[in-house]
């Protein structure tokens, strides 16, 4: 250590999520799994892929609020660039952003180092190995240092040099693995896979069976064997009808009910890991309990109570980690844009954007720009319908187009 020997005192607490998420504890099932080899058993890829893809395809934008609430993406923050396209020169954002869910979804935190210009300005941003930080807390000042184990040396870099996402937290500093504190229900299934291939590969698993009367001799063994290979086995041969002699008999073998239990418990294995992450299982391609009438309802609920609470954490971190209080003052926040997720169909987002546009909600600019389409001149106007007005003109008698009458009496 060398120098950290004289500035960390032996009772600093390091940060549950740094030993505890790697350490492999024995199981129930005697499987071993660990964040690092996690994503080896096919649901789990399945779920980190579907959750890292969806999030970093998502824009990620700086935007600038002005005092009266109206906002505009801030183009020329030097973050913009970073954030929408390349946070460095060696990695485009949705891979960055990838890295980050992953490592999230393993480890339960996720560290991108801040690297700022004399000016104090963000200029790059590198994702960090979650593996390789740990995290200490000064006796003296309780101030928060992160080590970063390079192999060679130890860098010590400061909760300001950090973009420091976590997700469920039981000290509100440091994620905890959802690899690690699932590893029974994880390694039953990585049980059972082992179980199939060990059964494939070893196991006698024969399609049916032939029973003779006595014992057949060596030849005839051979003849029936020979004749029965040439005369059915193989795609060309099926349905031909088999013709028996010496009183054989065919018998097929079905499914046992221990192989039939087997299945479903793999069944269950499946639906219980996407639980953890909470993916909906059609997006794992089990469709086996989906439909056409419920399956835009699960990906809607995916978007919002799946992504949204991901998206909140990511946007709260990069707004305290990436913005200074300065900028925050002025009104620069970051946000993802999940509209897209949530259009729909085309009718059903033509609808919408139809009835946000002639009520005054969205401008014709407004939509365009959801669309990708090029703005309008004159588009930045707001519309109402002619034939509404206020509840309060209404009462005032001020809606004299709709009762011209108003104020007459009959004759």
């Amino acid at each position: 250590m060398g120098f950290f020997d004289g500035v960390f005192s032996q009772d600093t607490l390091e940060a549950e999520s740094n030993w505890f998420q790697n350490f492999v504890p024995e199981t129930s099932s005697g499987v071993e799994i660990s964040p690092n080899t996690a994503l080896m058993h096919t649901a789990v890829f399945a779920c980190n892929r579907v959750l890292s893809e969806s999030i970093s395809s998502l824009p990620l934008v700086i935007y600038k609020e002005d005092e009266k609430g109206n906002r505009e993406r801030a183009k020329k923050h030097p973050l913009y660039d970073l954030l929408h396209s390349s946070p460095n020169q060696e990695t485009t954002t949705m891979q960055w952003r990838e890295t980050m869910i992953t490592s999230l979804n393993m480890k339960g935190n996720h560290y991108s180092q801040i690297i700022k210009d004399n000016a104090g300005r963000v200029v790059a941003i590198w994702g960090l190995m979650t593996d390789r930080i740990t995290v200490k807390r000064l006796e003296l000042t309780g101030e928060l240092i992160f080590i970063y184990d390079l192999g060679v040396n130890q860098v010590p870099l400061k909760f300001s040099d950090l973009l420091n996402v976590s997700g469920l937290s039981l000290d509100g500093m440091s994620g905890v693995s959802p690899i690690t504190y699932n590893r029974e229900s994880l390694t039953l299934s990585k049980a059972m896979e082992q179980y199939g291939g060990k059964y494939f590969k070893n196991g006698a698993n024969a399609s049916g069976a032939f029973s003779v009367q006595g014992e057949l001799s060596q030849e005839a063994y051979d003849r029936m064997k020979s004749d029965f290979t040439e005369s059915y086995a193989g795609m060309v041969n099926a349905h031909k009808p088999m013709i028996l002699e010496g009183g054989a008999k065919f018998e097929r073998i079905t499914m046992s009910n221990e192989d039939s239990q087997f299945l479903d418990s793999r069944k269950y294995q499946r639906s219980e890991i996407s639980s953890i992450f909470r993916v909906p299982l059609h997006m794992i391609n089990d469709l086996e309990r989906a439909t056409f009438s419920n399956i835009e309802q699960m990906s809607l609920d995916f978007a919002i109570y799946t992504l949204t609470p991901w998206l909140v954490r990511i946007e709260q971190a990069m707004n305290r980690d990436l913005l200074t209080k300065e900028e925050r003052e002025q009104g620069y926040y970051i946000k993802h844009n999940l509209a897209g997720l949530l259009r729909g169909d085309m009718k059903a987002r033509a609808e919408l954007i139809s009835k946000y546009t002639v009520n005054g909600i969205y401008t014709i600019n407004d939509a365009l720009r959801l669309e990708e389409m090029n703005e309008v001149d004159g588009g930045d106007e707001r519309f109402m319908q002619m034939n509404m007005t206020t509840t309060k003109n209404i009462t005032e008698g001020k809606n004299l187009k709709s009762n011209p009458t108003k104020g007459k009496t009959d004759a």
